[in-house]
């Protein structure tokens, strides 16, 4: 197929449908907690860049707003059906 650039790439697990890449220059983590995470409807997508959470609809990633955060390792949003919009995002920032 011919797929967009990008390294990390998304499908829907539903269809396989596939959905956008992001360009990631490496993953740190054994999870993708420290780049991506959305919220339990899928509706939002948290994507965390170099001291910026881009807040992207979850379906086309089209960016809705942005966060400056510095210094941020990870990224995780609440889950479950009792979590509904405005969708709360927490940030692990490590001490010094």
């Amino acid at each position: 197929t011919n797929l967009p650039n990008g390294s990390l790439r998304i499908w829907n697990s539903e269809n396989g449908k596939f959905l956008r890449s992001i360009h990631c220059k490496q993953i740190q983590t054994k999870s993708l907690q420290s780049i991506l995470a959305w919220t339990g409807d899928e509706k939002i997508c948290f994507h965390k860049v170099t001291n910026t959470i881009h807040i992207q609809r979850g379906d086309d990633g089209q960016q809705i707003n942005s966060i400056r955060i510095s210094d941020v390792s990870q990224i995780s949003v609440c889950q479950g059906e009792s979590c509904v919009a405005p969708y709360p995002l927490a940030c692990l920032i490590p001490e010094n």
